[in-house]
């Protein structure tokens, strides 16, 4: 255990992309919004990783943005994914 296995753990930008994606099928968007709330709680998943998936990519990630605001908008309505965040202490604020 260390550092290694949490990096192996952690969410990098193909990841976010892929969970991008298939929140865009409703039958996945569950499934996506569970893996983030865990990623998220687990400390796998942070603001700066999000950023570093989003920044500069406005002309890619136009064809996901329906999807994109509806899990946004569903992560942040969530109950569950704001209890998880204040135990996490996680920081939203660049």
């Amino acid at each position: 255990m260390g550092s290694d296995d949490d990096d192996d753990k952690a969410m990098g930008t193909v990841d976010l992309w892929m969970c991008f994606a298939l929140s865009a099928v409703p039958r996945q968007r569950s499934r996506v919004h569970s893996l983030l709330a865990k990623k998220i709680g687990d400390g796998t998943l942070t603001a700066a990783a999000v950023a570093a998936a989003v920044a500069g990519y406005a002309g890619p990630l136009e064809a996901l943005f329906e999807a994109l605001l509806a899990l946004a908008q569903d992560m942040l309505s969530s109950a569950r994914l704001g209890a998880i965040v204040a135990h996490a202490q996680v920081s939203l604020a660049p």
